[in-house]
């Protein structure tokens, strides 16, 4: 998304129109990149500054985000000297990527002083510093002074500005002119990025396809000094690409851009949408990936565990010879003299001489019983092994089925809900903060479909399967994957017969979300909820069926069915 300067006058002048006059409600910090004022100006306005390297931005967005128990320290310092107070307005400093909010203060700490919220937009290297008089009184990121010896930014510490690379501005006709009639012919969208300071390199590339496709690909000066005034004065509907699962804002129409357009009233709409599904986004992979990282150290060191168990079954199988040694040495013990280290005797099995090795310090008596109690040992091992084994199996069946939950998380209220099935499923061993209670949140919904007026429902994890299963009528349809790990679905049949295309598209939903997404045919079962039963002393959504019938589909979202959330 072109951070640039062009874009940031695009919206700090909107920003200005908007919120002039704005007062001051609530100051919030939900984490060490962000603030957001809460102001009211006829409306209420969520006003976040955003200093983090992927999302840095001065933004009115839809939501306040969660919040700290105890307000972080530049917080508390907002509230001090902006609550109450009112936005006088919102300007660009130094012609660069710096966006200055200046606030009219009336709190019980100062009466009609001045304050200024600087926010850098600068990538990396962002920052929010709140100002007075030219003096810094705190800034959301604490930087080391030496860091960037030519700014020393601390607090008490007079505010300066990031030194300004040596380029020229794009909206003077006469800066214009002098560049263009300069070009040699090199890479235009690079000559463009490297003389004038209000482009990104998204920005210049645009601005090169315009000049170009003017003139049949042949660079004209004229052209370009036309068609970048022009282009710095448009109007176009600020946008949204969407690519895939992401959109990118712009402040107007790039025509050298392709992908499915969003068009917005306002630059600020535009980012709100682009900038709250980016985040939104990247909540969903952050999240995903800590749980997968968890599980998947969870799943390591269970098969390692198995691996180690099975060894010892596996020496077990061998106990039945130890318990022949025993049964030989004590027939033939009149024959034996102690002090020897073996002993060739007739196993009356089988009719045929087998050497047994002996201890010589001990008995022929007591050799028996030594093969004995390694008989007795292993046998007793293999006994208490294979319920372990058992165990274990349970637990990586179990492990599997929330892998294939945390891919259907979507939201905060998902992950809640998942993490509190963890905590409270004891074949979850993933949690580590054994104080931690489980989460008194909103449950997230079921994922719901209707389908020619039949409601489906379907389990995101098996938290919500087990409710399912408690709250759903017997005479209701339930579907799972044959031999897969998949969402429990339920058709709500309202005591009416349930059509077999129903059956059939229920039965493509149910596949696609299970582990079994991907297969090209996939065996799915399905019976009255009835014939479903709970497996006792096993995890949420564990069940046996019976009565069943079996559908052969291929996995199929059937989106157009699919009810928003």
């Amino acid at each position: 998304m072109p951070q640039d300067l062009f874009t940031i006058k695009r919206y700090a002048l909107e920003l200005n129109n908007l919120l002039a006059g704005a007062k001051v409600n609530k100051v919030t910090q939900p984490n060490n990149d962000e603030v957001i004022l809460t102001l009211y100006n006829g409306k209420v306005f969520n006003l976040t500054f955003n200093a983090s390297a992927k999302f840095c931005r001065v933004c009115i967005t839809n939501t306040l985000k969660e919040s700290p128990l105890v307000a972080p320290n530049f917080c508390m310092l907002l509230r001090k000297h902006l609550g109450s107070s009112t936005i006088l307005n919102v300007d660009v400093l130094n012609e660069d990527r710096i966006i200055c909010v200046n606030f009219k203060s009336s709190s019980e700490f100062s009466d009609n002083e001045t304050f200024c919220l600087i926010t850098e937009v600068m990538g990396k290297y962002s920052n929010v510093f709140l100002t007075q008089n030219g003096t810094i009184l705190g800034a959301l990121k604490n930087t080391s002074q030496t860091l960037d010896y030519k700014r020393v930014n601390l607090v008490k510490s007079k505010y300066t500005l990031p030194e300004k690379q040596n380029k020229l501005s794009a909206s003077s006709l006469e800066n214009l002119k002098l560049c263009f009639k300069n070009y040699n012919g090199e890479n235009l969208s690079a000559f463009i990025l490297n003389n004038f300071n209000e482009f990104a390199p998204i920005t210049a590339k645009e601005l090169e396809h315009r000049i170009l496709s003017k003139n049949n690909g042949v660079f004209n000066s004229k052209i370009a000094v036309n068609e970048t005034l022009n282009f710095i004065n448009e109007t176009s509907a600020p946008n949204v690409i969407i690519n895939g699962k992401l959109g990118e804002f712009y402040a107007v129409n790039y025509t050298s851009l392709n992908g499915q357009k969003k068009q917005f009233e306002s630059v600020i709409e535009a980012m709100n949408y682009a900038y709250s599904n980016a985040e939104n986004l990247d909540f969903i992979t952050s999240k995903q990936n800590a749980l997968m990282q968890k599980i998947n150290a969870q799943e390591k060191k269970l098969i390692k565990k198995k691996a180690l168990l099975e060894s010892k079954v596996k020496e077990s199988e061998n106990s039945e010879i130890f318990k022949l040694y025993g049964e030989l040495l004590t027939s033939y013990a009149y024959s034996i003299k102690k002090g020897q280290t073996s002993a060739t005797l007739l196993n009356y099995y089988n009719n045929k001489e087998i050497n047994v090795a002996l201890d010589e310090n001990l008995t022929a008596t007591q050799n028996a019983q030594s093969y004995y109690k390694k008989y007795s040992k292993l046998k007793n091992t293999a006994i208490k092994t294979l319920p372990q084994i058992e165990k274990i199996d349970e637990e990586l069946e179990y492990l599997e089925g929330v892998k294939l939950s945390v891919t259907l998380s979507k939201t905060k209220l998902d992950f809640n809900e998942l993490e509190e099935e963890l905590l409270l499923n004891s074949n979850a061993k993933i949690q580590k903060n054994d104080k931690k209670q489980p989460k008194k949140a909103v449950k997230s919904d079921y994922i719901r479909y209707e389908i020619d007026g039949f409601d489906v429902l379907i389990g995101k994890n098996s938290l919500q399967n087990d409710k399912l299963f408690k709250e759903l009528s017997n005479i209701d349809l339930w579907f799972h994957v044959k031999n897969y790990t998949s969402c429990h679905a339920y058709v709500i049949t309202k005591n009416k017969d349930v059509p077999a295309n129903i059956i059939l598209t229920v039965s493509q939903i149910c596949a696609y979300y299970s582990k079994a997404k991907n297969e090209q045919k996939v065996s799915v079962d399905y019976t009255l909820k009835k014939h479903v039963k709970k497996q006792a002393g096993k995890g949420f959504g564990a069940v046996t069926y019976t009565n069943f019938k079996t559908v052969v589909v291929t996995p199929n979202e059937n989106e157009q069915y699919k009810k928003m959330q």
